[in-house]
């Protein structure tokens, strides 16, 4: 009984040991599970906590770029409005330029005329004081109290005006005097002339018998029936209208012959011309009285009354 006591007593007591040393296993187990979870919790809070600070840093960083690009965008904004203001100021002094240009190209062309017409008032010989006269009264006529280059460009219009009217009339006077001068030259000298006709008896003799000529030339009523019906040579010509259609527009003509005073400038000065054929008075003196050379010819009734006798005989 005893010996059954103690064993199962040393049953029990290795039983509780065995069992004591299996939860000591387990709590150990268990310790070291709990300080595995505290070291992943410490752990992940490190972790966590670096992960806030990055965060806060990248929102930081975040927000100072964003400050700067604000700023950047700002200044690209001003420096396009200041952009804006100066292509707009550009544009503007470029079209006062291109006005001003175009200004001064007026006047330089109107320039140009005016000296052309100055050297052809030159070649015509007109007085300076003729031209001086002309400039005092063009600018006394345009006398406004304005400026710029708009009233230098009317003082040139008006200018220019003057002096073409000016050419205009002595370019007349030159026509008239060179006129003058060739109708005088081609009346030559009557004594010439008079000579040249020859003897009036002579010529009498030479026409033959009036009689004679007028029976040759027969009936003038058979010339006339000869001739036909005016009417029908007159519709044979056709239509006036569709003859002078045919020959195209006047005005066309009168431009493809070009202007009338290059053409008088290409012929040269006409009064240098003029004075090349020399004095007219004086070849009309050389020629003599023609009063006297009229009375040495004789009494023309006198010659004519002659002349029929000897026809008569």
């Amino acid at each position: 009984m005893k010996k059954l006591l103690s064993h199962f007593s040393g049953f029990r007591r290795s039983e509780e040991s065995r069992r004591g040393g299996e939860e000591e296993e387990r709590s150990g187990e268990r310790r070291s599970a709990v300080v595995e979870l505290l070291e992943k919790v410490t752990r992940l809070n490190k972790e966590l906590e670096q992960k806030e600070t990055q965060a806060q840093q990248l929102q930081m960083d975040m927000g100072q770029m964003k400050d700067t690009l604000v700023q950047v965008l700002q200044q690209n904004a001003e420096e396009a409005e200041l952009l804006q203001t100066e292509l707009q100021m550009m544009e503007t002094e470029l079209q006062m330029m291109e006005t001003e240009r175009v200004c001064l190209s007026l006047v330089e062309e109107k320039f140009l005329d005016v000296l052309q017409l100055l050297h052809q008032l030159r070649d015509l010989n007109v007085s300076q004081r003729s031209l001086g006269k002309i400039l005092l009264s063009t600018l006394e006529s345009c006398s406004d109290p304005q400026h710029g280059k708009a009233h230098i460009l009317e003082v040139l219009n008006a200018l220019y005006h003057e002096l073409a009217a000016c050419e205009v009339l002595a370019a007349c006077e030159v026509l008239t005097t060179s006129g003058t001068l060739e109708r005088t030259q081609s009346l030559g000298n009557p004594l010439e002339r008079t000579q040249s006709l020859g003897n009036p008896l002579e010529r009498t003799k030479s026409l033959g018998n009036p009689l004679e000529r007028t029976q040759s030339l027969g009936n003038p009523l058979e010339r006339t029936q000869s001739l036909g019906n005016p009417l029908e040579r007159t519709q044979s010509l056709g239509n006036p209208l569709e003859r002078t259609q045919s020959l195209g527009n006047p005005l066309e003509r009168t431009q493809s012959l070009g202007n009338p005073l290059e053409r008088t400038q290409s012929l040269g000065n006409p009064l240098e011309r003029t004075q090349s054929l020399g004095n007219p008075l004086e070849r009309t003196q050389s020629l003599g009285n023609p009063l006297e050379r009229t009375q040495s010819l004789g009494n023309p009734l006198e010659r004519t009354q002659s002349l029929n006798n000897t026809g008569s005989y």
